[in-house]
């Protein structure tokens, strides 16, 4: 064969079964000579920013609100995945597929992508929930164990400034029995020799 061969025989390969379906189209160029890597990177970039400020606001209703059900973990997952749709069906792939390769994606392995990233988004989701709750049970128990001690602390210094009370009043008791007997001595001396 002659020139020009070399593509054909690839784009031959992609549709055999069983071949490696290419999902990453980032080295190939646009018609301005731009990297599709770094147009997609942009279009990330701005996805990222909408998916942050959707997690702000979600943070902020949770911080108003006492508790997070699954019911909010789902809706949420589902916004995100309406916000990080991608028209090529492929993931984190915002431009539209190259020619040769639009064929060898069919339906079935877009949706598969899709379930498998919807499934990574719960699972991160889970993360965090658990992590947040471990964070509020570590918080809950750093309070419970300082109102612990301030009790304790409180119940000793009543206990010991009790002690040190009925120490003193018995120290002055003796005091005054000892100067008594003192006193009944000498009364008793003085009527001796008078």
């Amino acid at each position: 064969g002659g020139k020009g061969g070399f593509g054909t025989l690839l784009k031959g390969q992609s549709k055999q079964a069983g071949a490696k379906t290419t999902t990453d189209f980032g080295a190939c160029r646009d018609l301005q000579g731009r990297r599709l890597r770094h147009v997609n990177d942009e279009i990330k970039l701005r996805k990222w920013k909408e998916l942050q400020e959707l997690q702000q606001g979600q943070q902020r209703q949770d911080s108003s609100s006492s508790s997070s059900s699954s019911h909010d973990v789902q809706s949420l997952v589902e916004q995100e995945m309406k916000i990080m749709q991608t028209p090529s069906g492929v993931l984190n792939w915002y431009l539209m597929v190259p020619h040769w390769a639009s064929d060898s994606l069919t339906g079935k392995q877009a949706s598969r992508m899709q379930r498998q990233w919807k499934h990574q988004l719960q699972g991160i989701h889970a993360t965090q929930d658990s992590n947040k709750h471990r964070q509020m049970t570590r918080e809950q128990l750093y309070q419970q164990s300082i109102e612990d001690y301030v009790t304790k602390g409180t119940t000793l210094s009543t206990q010991i400034s009790s002690s040190i009370s009925n120490a003193i009043q018995q120290g002055i008791q003796r005091k005054q029995q000892e100067q008594e007997q003192i006193r009944n001595q000498k009364d008793t001396n003085n009527n001796k020799y008078n």
